[in-house]
């Protein structure tokens, strides 16, 4: 028996663009982008094994870190090389192992979702999904926190005129100040730069903050946000984040700036997977 009766091929979705892509010539790789068209949008596809991506083999693969590393790898590499064409104003981008039986079953998704696929395109079009992620430096933010508070001030003046009994608990109450300083600050500070990034945005969204083990940073976040910006709009955008980024940083925050992503936490598909 082949491989191709033993394990058939699936057709792999990256995402729907309005105009066809430029898709790179990849002699020889059965996994090549191309496009399928349906209507007036394009489907950009790449034929899959089934060994690979059907139900029975995706979850023992997924937990193959070697294996998931390269096909998410290869994802994400064709979506922004897609994005960033000259000719491609809007994308709507799929999740990773998105993938149908054939070329009739993929079809049938996009008549089933039309309406709903070109709306997002249209609420897309010259628009760019970036993120900010904040985090803090305890330390930094504490040393500032001493030095400038009056609050804390008042207690440092209290504890050097006090007998060694009060300055004792006089101090325990400066902690716990500081504590409270501490949460106070990282909140305030993360919500100004929140807002003032939303004004320039036509859309944001707040995602769950990541631990240190997922960030690989020594500093906790306090802030995991994206915004969607017009493409006329992004100057000013990325302006706004490095004045934040200077007033912020010498107090402890450090603002990660990246993009632009595909849009994927502003689509507006109702359902974007049929199962193998």
């Amino acid at each position: 028996m082949n491989n191709r009766t033993e394990f058939p091929i699936l057709l792999y979705l990256y995402c729907i663009t309005y105009n066809k892509p430029e898709i790179k010539e990849s002699a020889g790789r059965m996994d090549a982008p191309y496009c399928i068209k349906y209507k007036d949008i394009y489907a950009v596809v790449s034929n899959v094994s089934s060994k690979d991506f059907s139900e029975k083999y995706i979850e023992n693969n997924i937990s193959n870190i070697e294996w998931l590393e390269k096909k998410v790898r290869i994802h994400d590499c064709t979506i922004n090389e897609i994005m960033s064409g000259k000719n491609i104003t809007a994308l709507v981008p799929f999740k990773f192992a998105t993938v149908f039986f054939d070329e009739n079953s993929l079809k049938s998704f996009l008549n089933k979702y039309y309406d709903s696929l070109v709306a997002t395109l249209d609420s897309l079009i010259n628009k760019e999904e970036w993120g900010v992620k904040i985090f803090y430096d305890k330390k930094l933010l504490e040393k500032s926190i001493l030095s400038d508070d009056p609050n804390v001030k008042k207690f440092d003046d209290e504890i050097n005129s006090s007998s060694p009994g009060k300055g004792y608990l006089l101090k325990k109450k400066k902690k716990e100040l500081v504590e409270t300083l501490l949460h106070v600050k990282t909140s305030e500070y993360g919500k100004e730069c929140f807002v003032q990034l939303k004004k320039l945005s036509l859309q944001t969204k707040i995602n769950k903050l990541q631990s240190k083990e997922l960030t690989g940073k020594d500093n906790d976040m306090i802030l995991n946000a994206v915004f969607l910006v017009d493409i006329h709009n992004i100057s000013q955008f990325t302006d706004s984040v490095l004045d934040l980024k200077n007033r912020f940083n010498p107090r402890g925050f450090d603002i990660e700036f990246t993009g632009p992503w595909p849009a994927y936490n502003f689509c507006k598909i109702v359902e974007n997977k049929m199962g193998v």
